[in-house]
């Protein structure tokens, strides 16, 4: 087995179970997901292990999903705010 520390901007709603879902929409089987939390909220520190099979799998995840959302994310976004004086 190949274990892969993954950084994702994971939301509160993602679980193990949901990233080991993602994954296996793109076609590719996950053993494990071990998310790590912020030990007093529980939120999603923002990364996870996940563990393959072997090292070409891990790989072929790691192009699949490089700098794209996980598949089944709800989209995010993102709002602008600007502080200054008027006049």
């Amino acid at each position: 087995a190949f274990v892969l520390l993954w950084k994702l901007s994971l939301e509160p709603y993602m679980d193990e179970n949901f990233v080991s879902r993602a994954f296996a929409t793109m076609g590719e089987l996950v053993l494990s997901v071990k998310i790590i939390r912020n030990r007093l909220t529980g939120i999603p520190a923002g990364y996870c292990f996940v563990e393959f099979a072997d090292l070409a799998t891990a790989e072929k995840c790691l192009h699949k999903i490089n700098g794209k959302p996980l598949p089944g994310a709800a989209p995010v976004s993102k709002s602008h705010q600007s502080v200054g004086e008027q006049n």
